[in-house]
């Protein structure tokens, strides 16, 4: 056995911490190594442990253990390796302080799990192998390849094209070097499933939310983090409000204006009221679709969009933990054109006194009709979050 058994035990002060430690130890497969080598100082007595399961919650005797920092695309060259025992058991020993993603595959099954390292000892506890993903997509360059941040996988170019197999289910972020900068995107690789990877861009100025190029309403940048959310939806007041296009109902329309697609709703105010005041709303989530989720987006300075139509809206950010005070926490009214303009909306400076930005479920577009029609049209495209970075917004 090649553990430093006495070392490790000079970081371990708590007694269960200390048994825990030498139960693992005895299953430890000979084979078992930290690759890159360690650090040293404070955080060389850092460690991880964990049981890997297979699918059918066997042990998955002698599975492949990698942990790399989170935002790395230089693989396992930057992070720790190690094999599991025969009871699926692994030990790591001499991790810095730090986020990380830890991959283990064994045969056509593997997983992923985000990994903070802060104490002397970290027990992931049992962790469960699920069938293998796959993500292919095209990119702006014919040659070279895409790199997955946190894992030690990537896909050539060919042709524009590119495909990576044997992925573990879960969020990742793909990036590529273009001659001019390095472009990324982010999808959610489902098991045993292959999945799209769309819209890579220039993280260093925005993260995009949808384009609306991939033909759906599922936003781009939900997926990475939680796969039934991130839809976009049209609603409102059916006693009020009738949509203005035939069999449109309650959904958006994607409308192709050249290459380019773009979503739209029209509805119709209805001049005899039954009730006031009417409402119509376009929005979409940042959650799942039971509104439990929601995304931290306090390190966004602004959030921007391309939108025309006939009418006013009201942007808004909605906080559905809020719903009994009041789940709207910001609000920003636009006179629309029929022409397409950009809009920012500087979220810091119009907040709501009392609320933050540490919990959002939706962005919403409320429909206002004016003195002149009470038909709305509205188109939007681009929307865009500025300032802030993915992996503050994912923080779970």
């Amino acid at each position: 056995m090649n553990r430093r058994t006495s070392t490790s035990l000079s970081y371990l002060t708590d007694i269960l911490k200390i048994f825990c430690v030498f139960a693992l130890l005895n299953g430890c497969s000979k084979n078992s190594e930290t690759a890159g080598g360690g650090p040293s100082g404070s955080e060389a007595g850092n460690a991880i442990t964990a049981q890997i399961l297979k699918n059918n919650a066997s042990p998955a005797a002698f599975a492949r253990i990698k942990i790399i920092p989170k935002e790395s695309t230089a693989g396992i060259e930057s992070g720790y390796s190690a094999t599991a025992d025969e009871k699926g058991f692994v030990y790591i020993e001499n991790i810095p302080t730090g986020n990380y993603i830890l991959e283990a595959s064994l045969e056509k099954e593997a997983l992923q799990m985000p990994l903070e390292v802060k104490e002397s000892l970290t027990d992931l506890g049992k962790e469960k192998l699920l069938k293998w993903a796959s993500v292919l997509g095209n990119v702006e360059v014919s040659t070279g390849s895409v790199l997955v941040k946190g894992l030690d996988h990537k896909g050539e170019i060919a042709d524009g094209k590119f495909r990576i197999d044997s992925l573990p289910a879960g969020p990742l972020s793909l990036v590529y070097v273009s001659l001019e900068d390095t472009l990324s995107t982010y999808v959610k690789a489902v098991e045993n499933t292959e999945v799209f990877a769309y819209s890579f861009q220039k993280e260093s100025k925005y993260l995009l939310l949808e384009d609306f190029q991939d033909s759906n309403f599922q936003n781009r940048f939900m997926p990475a983090h939680v796969y039934d959310g991130g839809w976009w939806y049209i609603d409102y007041d059916s006693l009020a409000v009738t949509p203005a296009t035939e069999n449109q109902g309650k959904k958006l329309h994607l409308v192709k204006d050249g290459s380019n697609l773009f979503a739209q709703g029209k509805l119709e105010f209805i001049d005899s009221l039954p009730h006031n005041p009417p409402w119509a709303v376009i929005g979409v989530e940042l959650g799942k679709s039971d509104k439990l989720l929601c995304n931290d987006i306090s390190s966004v300075d602004s959030i921007t969009f391309k939108a025309k139509g006939m009418g006013n809206v009201v942007f808004a950010l909605i906080d559905e933990t809020k719903k009994e005070v009041g789940a709207e926490i910001l609000q920003y009214e636009i006179a629309l054109s029929t022409q397409w303009d950009t809009y920012s909306i500087p979220i810091k400076e119009i907040l709501f006194e009392g609320y933050s930005l540490n919990c959002v479920n939706q962005l919403a577009w409320k429909l206002i009709p004016t003195a002149v029609s009470n038909t709305i049209e509205f188109g939007v495209d681009d929307v865009y979050l500025y300032g802030g970075s993915k992996n503050s917004i994912w923080s779970d």
